[in-house]
Order: C-alpha cells, then sequence, then structure tokens
C-alpha cells in the first residue's frame, strides 16, 4: 500500500496512475539514475542485448521495487532485481 501511495504521489500532476504508465518522457523524468546505475543497465543491454523497448520495462519495474523499498532513488539493487525477474519469453520482441 504504501509503494502504490508513493506512486499516486508522484503522479499527481501529471494524471498517470502507476509507474507501469509511464512512456519514455517520464521515464527520464521520474526515473533519474546515478552513474554506478546507468553504467551496470548499459552492460546489461550489452551483455544481454536489450531492446531500447525492454530497457524501458526493465526501469518501470525497478522504479516500483525501488518503491516497494522505500527508495526515492533506482539503485544497482532494484535493475538488478528487475532483470532477475527477467523469463525468455517476458522480454522478447
Amino acid at each position: 500500500m504504501q509503494a502504490r501511495y508513493r506512486q499516486q504521489e508522484r503522479f499527481a500532476e501529471t494524471g498517470l496512475v502507476a509507474n507501469a504508465h509511464m512512456s519514455s518522457k517520464h521515464i527520464d523524468q521520474f526515473i533519474v539514475l546515478d552513474s554506478a546505475t546507468k553504467d551496470f543497465i548499459t552492460q546489461a543491454v550489452a551483455s544481454l542485448n536489450l531492446s531500447p523497448r525492454v530497457v524501458h520495462r526493465t526501469l518501470k519495474l525497478a522504479r516500483t521495487i525501488a518503491d516497494l523499498d522505500a527508495s526515492d532513488t533506482v539503485a544497482v539493487k532494484h535493475i538488478a532485481e528487475a532483470l532477475q525477474y527477467r523469463n525468455k519469453t517476458m522480454f522478447v520482441e
């Protein structure tokens, strides 16, 4: 419930309801990554051959995981957990 409340507060002025509804414009606005996290996601893109769409889906899931963790920022551990939920068909284009 607290994670949902965090999302409602974050999106109060946007008309969005949840992290899953973010567009790429919203991702850039609401998911700010530090340099270590950017490096991690860049390495994941290269090694796992992820498309931009998959990266966006992973970032939205990581933002939700960070909300569940009561974190204001998305960290490497949140990205790593989101990637662990990835299965062979989930993010296939």
